[in-house]
């Protein structure tokens, strides 16, 4: 078998969850961080992580797979911030033990960011990421983790950050009437909730018209 067909093959077993066949793979020798053929980039570790596919993603950074990597061929995201924004909670906790930095970048965000602005996001991510040691008022793209939350009209994901000492500012009342009148009209009772926990924060909403 030549090494783009095995490398096909360990990729195929992570996208089905298959880990026995792909232990097997990584001990016939096949290259763990080896790129899909034609995949634009992506390892196993990726395919496995996107699936959800725990036992293989444990499997596979036992034989050594970069955490850390980026995914696709232009680094939108890493592991890490895949999970995050899929909500994969378990995911998420195996990849911050293994050493990922919870706030390592990818080129589009980071993963506290993905967390608060995704459909699937979710706050026991939020938790796990803050307890190892991720930033609440790291600024990305100019925005604050709760400014983020408040653009994308998030009033849950709001309240959880301001309970773990997010700072509520003018900024995120400014972004949530900004994005809730011009991108969102048919959300706007969520952007309403938003500004409201802002403001019983102790903003001053008059200064953020």
């Amino acid at each position: 078998m030549d090494s783009e067909s095995a490398v096909d093959l360990l990729v195929r077993a992570a996208e089905n969850g298959d880990a026995s066949q792909v232990t097997r793979l990584l001990d016939e020798g096949v290259p763990v961080d080896a790129p899909k053929p034609g995949g634009r980039g992506l390892t196993a570790l990726d395919i496995a992580v996107r699936r959800g596919h725990t036992e293989v993603v444990r499997v596979l950074i036992e034989a050594g797979a970069d955490p850390h990597q980026a995914m696709h061929e232009y680094g939108e995201f890493t592991p890490l911030t895949s999970a995050a924004s899929n909500g994969r909670t378990e995911m998420v906790a195996i990849l911050l033990d293994a050493g990922v930095h919870p706030d390592t970048p990818c080129r589009d965000g980071n993963a506290l960011m993905f967390t608060v602005t995704s459909s699937a996001g979710r706050t026991e991510i939020v938790d796990l990421l803050l307890d190892h040691g991720s930033d609440i008022h790291l600024l990305t793209r100019g925005r604050t983790p709760i400014e983020w939350a408040s653009a994308a009209g998030k009033p849950q994901m709001v309240r959880h950050l301001l309970s773990r000492g997010a700072v509520p500012t003018a900024k995120a009342v400014r972004v949530a009437r900004t994005w809730g009148n011009n991108n969102y009209p048919e959300t706007w009772p969520e952007f309403e909730k938003v500004i409201d926990l802002l403001r019983a924060a102790g903003v001053d909403t008059g200064t953020a018209p």
